[in-house]
């Protein structure tokens, strides 16, 4: 049997600049990384080599899809879920670091909670960037893992930013009292 990975869930749109500067729907994909896939977990180390930033949550996800790897042979399942954007839309048993364009990690809290440990954006597409070629590519990511956990709770511990904070409230997280954390419920 031959493993395909990362793995296809979905696709959606984001927007992309155009020759008149103008952003026009584009497909992607939406994709789960494996853990126990040595081309996944490069492609994440890769990644988070490329997006230097500030705060940069892809060497966090990098760390963990590279610990699960390591430790694949003591447990069957993994503790956390990998997921990504990417303008790769076939061929996906080799990722394209290039062609990343947003990642997640996710982990299960409780049979009806999960939480939305780290999620970052390709910080030349970002909200913050002035010269972005792609835009929506952080509500394609969280309205993917919206509709993928639609039977769940979605907790996070947010930026402390307002406009990051503005974000999560626009895709209808809320204060989840005496936390600190943002809740999502369908």
């Amino acid at each position: 049997m031959i493993n395909f990975k990362a793995n296809y869930i979905n696709s959606t749109t984001v927007q992309k600049k155009d020759f008149n500067n103008r952003y026009k729907d584009y497909k992607v994909a939406f994709v789960e990384f494996s853990p126990h896939e040595a081309k996944d977990v490069l492609a994440l180390r890769d990644t988070a080599r490329e997006w230097k930033d500030g705060d940069q949550f892809a060497k966090e996800i990098f760390r963990d899809i590279q610990e699960e790897y390591y430790a694949k042979d003591y447990y069957q399942d993994s503790k956390y879920r990998f997921f990504g954007i990417t303008r790769q839309l076939d061929g996906l048993e080799n990722p394209i670091s290039d062609l990343i364009l947003g990642i997640a990690e996710v982990g299960k809290k409780s049979d009806k909670r999960d939480e939305l440990y780290y999620f970052q954006v390709d910080p030349s597409n970002n909200m913050f960037s002035e010269e972005k070629m792609f835009k929506g590519i952080g509500s394609a990511v969280l309205n993917s893992i919206k509709n993928l956990y639609a039977q769940s709770e979605i907790i996070l511990k947010s930026v402390p930013d307002d406009a990051v904070v503005s974000f999560y409230k626009k895709h209808n997280f809320k204060p989840l009292e005496f936390t600190g954390k943002l809740i999502w419920r369908a």
